[in-house]
């Protein structure tokens, strides 16, 4: 997925911190954040640690990499459910 963005390895980050707020992946690139969090399930939920990553890192996105096929669709205000399968489309862009 790194590639994809066209990020290098060294944009790319894990996120947390000693609350226990964290994200799997923060990809910072030419001033912009993109975040990702991964779920092994095909229907996941909004959990306190990504309220807490978005309010603290003031994100306006966050995607939820989850298992199947079929088009995004909004978990929250801000929180955007991905299934992995859209990743391999070259028309997905975050």
């Amino acid at each position: 997925m790194v590639f994809r963005t066209g990020a290098r390895r060294d944009e790319a980050y894990f996120w947390g911190v000693h609350t226990g707020a964290e994200l799997d992946l923060l990809i910072r690139q030419d001033g912009r954040n993109i975040r990702f969090e991964f779920k092994l399930t095909r229907s996941p939920k909004v959990t306190p640690s990504m309220r807490s990553a978005r309010e603290v890192l003031g994100l306006d996105r966050l995607y939820v990499v989850c298992h199947g096929a079929g088009e995004p669709w909004p978990l929250s205000e801000g929180i955007i459910a991905l299934p992995a399968m859209c990743l391999a489309s070259p028309n997905w862009r975050p």
